[in-house]
């Protein structure tokens, strides 16, 4: 499981980026590197594809 401190930060970036902030600001925002938010915005699409499917 996640450190509750990280998954704050991601929910704050998937929020961030649901309402079109660019990733150097949602970086700078959440304190995460660029390429740790591109993978966990990469696994929420797939998993609500994955829902939608079932």
């Amino acid at each position: 499981m996640k450190d509750i401190h990280v998954q704050s930060k991601v929910a704050m970036a998937k929020t961030l980026h649901a309402h079109g902030v660019n990733l150097p600001y949602i970086a700078v925002a959440t304190g995460l590197t660029p390429r740790k938010i591109r993978s966990e915005l990469k696994l929420a699409i797939k998993n609500k594809i994955n829902k939608r499917k079932l």
